[in-house]
């Protein structure tokens, strides 16, 4: 079995939002407002805000992640987001996201990043066992704030 990541084009933005909505059903999101136009507009444009990679297993698309770039105030370097990562239920418990991660983990590296940050559902047991397998840990420490509205 072949897997390997490859840059989206934006002809994929209708097959990465088919597989975006999944992930969001998945994850039990309520409602989900990302369009094709959106994914054209922030991940296909001249200056996008983030970037996707779709992953392929013997060049069919498995599933997807996406990723931005930050910066870490305290290290002073630069540090990778990832946004998703979603593989379709026929390509899981197949080693698909364990080598997507790991290909993600080196495009980070390569890049001068020195850590990969994400959030999980926290009641999604299977993927927070895939990624206590990966040796990620959780920051205690840390809660996520969000200010919503205009």
């Amino acid at each position: 079995m072949s897997i390997k990541l490859r840059k989206a084009k934006r002809e994929d933005s209708s097959c990465i939002l088919k597989m975006l909505h999944d992930l969001g059903h998945s994850d039990g999101v309520a409602e989900i407002r990302t369009t094709e136009s959106d994914l054209l507009t922030n991940i296909f444009s001249d200056q996008p805000v983030a970037y996707a990679m779709l992953i392929l297993v013997d060049e069919k698309v498995a599933g997807f992640l996406i990723y931005s770039w930050k910066w870490a105030t305290f290290t002073g370097q630069r540090e990778m987001y990832m946004q998703a990562i979603y593989v379709s239920p026929e390509y899981r418990r197949n080693g698909v996201a364990r080598s997507a991660m790991s290909k993600l983990a080196s495009m980070a590296s390569d890049s001068g990043c020195t850590r990969i940050e994400w959030y999980v559902v926290k009641d999604k047991t299977m993927n927070n066992g895939f990624y206590e397998s990966i040796k990620s840990h959780v920051l205690e420490h840390m809660e996520i704030r969000r200010v919503a509205g205009g």
